[in-house]
């Protein structure tokens, strides 16, 4: 389930399978389109298809009959094992196919006179093999093997040199090794460049694998300059609307949706579907792809109409070419619920999900495509903030990724990851520690201990450790992760800035804002040399030392939000959803620096753009017209103040499930409100309703029920019931006081 460039990002997207996925698979992995220019443009799913099954009968009778003719040690045997091993491969089962050429590899070690550059050719095909299941331990030390053994020919061409570079590379990169990755590949593209040329099929797929190695390196521009290169010299060969060159701009548009530049994404988007169109007919699933892609861009810049759009045509075709019960469908009805999230037609999406859970439910064939579907389901379902959908969901997935892959594959690692992160979000934090623990066994095992993907794992149980109260193990741990990306990385690097940033968080949550500041400057030190001023990462960072600032010196928080605000408005335009909430956020802290003013034209803005998104009854409508409440009342403007929070009680109550924390924020403001005017009866009511509802949310013994009476012993005070009042703090102070006796913290992990 990889994302926009990377097979081990966790923080996958809703994108079909990426394009970039094993960066260097080129001839045997990645289906990959002719660039030859007479190549008539056909589609792979109008062409016979091979019975695999068959191929695999095949295969194992010709073993048989090798061992029966020429023994176990026959060098015939090892050649029909090899063909075995391929076969295996071909059906999608690695490990069968790594258990014949463990025998492969021990007959051609001790066979006399048996040529160097077979074994070679059985290392290569043994690495392949440990790639296709994400052993990159196993699989590096395979293809380093083929590579000195190929190094030690004289005569060994270039060509197959490079094929054994290539999967070093790929090795390499899977252990996280990516500077060594990039120049194993590069040494590859020299190779074939001399042996097939630089406008070769072959080359050009490296140049866009090193692309790819560039992109996890964070050095994007390079990356660009990759893709450009290649896309330039397809449409030299084959022309420029061939569908060899929409293969290259789909890498294009996912760097810059990668960049945070869906803007720029979009006319390439456009140009791949129209390209697709003319190639293939406008109902082949290489163009309901394309619209997929082209969605996910769409959405992602805030235009959730044109996102409809796309995914809708993309849902007709593959339900009219593959059939309404399809795993794709239920991908495509995943995506298109959600465009309907936040907003009216909320119902409409869960009813969109509810379906593709019953698709999902009867496929019994295709499980790694259903794996994959349950995974974008269970996200779907976590992004609308159905939590106990997406735990179940991404459990489902789990199970399937065993049947699909295995218990101890990254497939299934990487959906214990996001289980691990729904759980966490509903405060069971041992629980989350516990699935993080199997995905890191599963992380070490196979990718190694120096691995970003181990990094990430990492990181998320210093997070975990954190929200249990153990600061001093969320340190050690994040200073693990920091060790295993300085080796990867250097120094200057992005992620380093991550780091840094996540522990700032330890220090601000330990009251050390000045060390969360310091630690926040790496960060933006690091940020600024590798990323530039204008980079998206920036305005988070930004966001970030104005989160810290905010409580003690709101003024300079202020600043931080102002230059955050205008990276995004840069770089997603001023009406997208990212640069409405730090709108939103800027406005909030002009309120807490006590320039309601200021704060007031910019929530104004921010809600006409809003309205025209997402329309009137949206919870985000709602959310600016209660900063606007807080603005009208800093001014005393009480009945400006009411209006604007009656109008989003209303919303809320549409659009929040029962009990809301948001219908309660509404109710006692306006509590606020009444007592301010001496009208304490309508206070009372108001207050006693946000009890309510903060009693059946948090519980009866909670610090928010206990600011809760505080206020409705003020308005008993103010009808002229002392006693009463006074009975009503004593409850709430010991709420407090017992609150306070079980919230002591906890610094060392068991």
């Amino acid at each position: 389930m990889p994302g926009l460039f990377t097979a081990t990002n966790r923080r996958s997207s809703f994108m079909r399978p990426s394009l970039w996925g094993h960066s260097v698979l080129w001839a045997w992995l990645l289906a990959a389109v002719p660039v030859v220019a007479d190549t008539p443009a056909v589609s792979t799913a109008d062409q016979p298809q091979p019975d695999v099954s068959q191929s695999l009968a095949d295969a194992e009778a010709a073993v048989t009959s090798a061992v029966k003719e020429w023994g176990e040690r026959g060098v015939a045997t090892a050649n029909a094992r090899e063909n075995l091993a391929r076969a295996y491969l071909d059906a999608g089962k690695p490990a069968a196919a790594r258990k014949q050429m463990d025998k492969v590899i021990e007959i051609r070690e001790r066979a006399d006179g048996e040529p160097v550059s077979k074994l070679a050719d059985s290392f290569d095909l043994l690495a392949m093999i440990d790639i296709s299941a994400r052993r990159f331990i196993d699989s590096e030390a395979a293809a380093r093997r083929a590579v000195s053994l190929r190094r030690s020919l004289p005569d060994e061409s270039q060509a197959r040199l490079a094929d054994s570079l290539a999967l070093h590379a790929e090795a390499l990169r899977g252990r996280g090794y990516l500077p060594d990755a990039a120049e194993r590949q590069a040494e590859a593209i020299g190779a074939w460049e001399g042996s097939l040329g630089p406008r070769h099929a072959v080359t050009l797929r490296a140049i866009e694998a090193l692309a790819s190695i560039k992109v996890e390196m964070g050095n994007r521009d390079e990356a660009a300059a990759l893709i450009d290169r290649v896309i330039d010299a397809r449409a030299t060969i084959a022309g420029p609307d061939h569908p060899s060159v929409a293969r290259s701009l789909e890498l294009r548009a996912n760097l810059l949706d990668e960049a945070a530049n869906h803007v720029a994404a979009k006319p390439v988007r456009e140009r791949v579907v129209a390209i697709q169109s003319n190639a293939f007919g406008p109902s082949h699933p290489a163009v309901a792809v394309a619209l997929a892609h082209l969605g996910d861009t769409l959405l992602a810049a805030g235009d959730r109409e044109g996102a409809e759009r796309a995914y809708e045509r993309a849902l007709t075709i593959d339900t009219q070419t593959l059939g309404a019960e399809h795993c794709e469908v239920a991908s495509d009805l995943v995506r298109l619920a959600r465009c309907k999230f936040g907003t009216p037609a909320r119902a409409e999406g869960t009813a969109l999900l509810e379906k593709a859970a019953t698709i999902l439910g009867g496929e019994k064939k295709d499980l790694v495509r259903k794996a994959l579907s349950l995974h974008e389901l269970a996200h779907a379902y976590d992004e609308a903030f159905d939590l106990a959908n997406a735990e179940k969901f991404f459990k489902q997935a789990v199970e399937a990724d065993k049947q699909a892959f295995g218990a101890e594959h990254p497939e299934t690692a990487i959906d214990l990851f996001h289980l691990a992160r729904v759980v966490e979000r509903q405060g069971r934090y041992d629980e989350a520690r516990t699935y993080l623990r199997q995905v890191l066994a599963i992380d070490v095992k196979v990718l190694g201990t120096f691995n970003l993907t181990t990094a990430e794992t990492i990181e998320r149980l210093a997070d975990v450790s954190m929200q249990r109260g153990r600061a001093a193990a969320s340190r050690d741990l994040l200073r693990q992760a920091l060790a295993i990306r300085q080796r990867t990385f250097g120094r200057q690097h992005p992620t380093m800035a991550d780091i840094y940033e996540r522990l700032a968080d330890i220090e601000q949550r330990d009251g050390d804002s000045a060390e969360a500041i310091e630690l926040l400057d790496k960060a933006i030190g690091v940020r600024l040399q590798t990323q530039g001023a204008m980079h998206p990462s920036i305005a988070l960072t930004l966001e970030r030392m104005a989160d810290v600032e905010e409580p003690v010196n709101p003024s300079a928080a202020v600043d931080f939000r102002t230059r955050a605000l205008a990276v995004w408005e840069r770089h997603l335009g001023q009406e997208h959803d990212v640069t409405l909430k730090a709108m939103q956020r800027l406005a909030e802290c002009e309120l807490a620096a006590q320039r309601p003013v200021e704060a007031e034209a910019l929530l104004q803005r921010a809600l006409e753009m809003t309205r025209r998104q997402t329309g009137e009854q949206s919870s985000r409508t709602a959310g600016l017209l209660v900063d606007l409440g807080a603005a009208a009342r800093m001014q005393r403007r009480n009945a400006d103040a009411k209006q604007a929070l009656n109008e989003a009680l209303e919303i809320y109550r549409i659009t929040e499930k029962a009990p809301s924390p948001a219908v309660a924020v509404c109710l006692h403001r306006l509590g606020e409100i009444a007592l301010e005017e001496r009208q304490p009866g309508a206070a009372l009511k108001l207050f006693q309703q946000v009890v309510a509802i903060d009693e059946s949310i948090h519980g009866a013994e909670h610090e928010e029920v206990a600011e809760d009476l505080m206020m409705v012993a003020a308005a008993h005070a103010a009808l002229g019931k002392p006693e009463l009042a006074d009975e009503i703090r004593a409850r709430a102070r010991a709420i407090l006081d017992r609150a306070a006796t079980q919230s002591k913290p906890v610094t060392a992990e068991p």
